[in-house]
């Protein structure tokens, strides 16, 4: 019966105090500040006549999921995040736009922002 408790006893203080340690971690970042960073791609002819419904396709550095934006008149596409880490990337890894050559690649482009800078403009011209 006491190998038991005291084995009980052991098993609490091994698991249990782990378990509280990672919930506290998980407490420090929740308490982190988040933010918004934006990604502003400008795509452009070689005049630089902006481009509309050109296809911008990016990711977050670190996240699997491709994301792409399509851009408006003024020929802008918008890429945001809500975040606490303190920078974040994000790679550009096509421009499409009909009537222009395809831009590709690993990356072609890219852009970070910080918690004190958290807006960047991205120009990509196409031709």
């Amino acid at each position: 019966m006491k190998i038991k408790f005291l084995f009980t006893i052991l098993l609490f203080l091994i698991f249990g105090c782990s378990q509280n340690n990672d919930n506290n971690l998980v407490d420090n970042e929740s308490q982190q500040e988040k933010w918004e960073a934006k990604i502003y791609v400008f795509v452009h002819d070689s005049r630089n006549n902006p481009i509309e419904g050109a296809v911008v396709y990016g990711g977050w550095y670190l996240d699997e999921a491709a994301v792409s934006a399509r851009t408006a008149s003024d020929g802008y596409a918008l890429f945001s995040k809500t975040t606490s880490e303190k920078e974040v990337d994000f790679d550009i890894r096509k421009v499409s736009a009909q009537g222009y050559d395809t831009l590709n690649g690993y990356p072609i482009y890219i852009a970070s922002v910080d918690s004190n800078n958290p807006t960047t403009t991205v120009s990509i011209e196409l031709k």
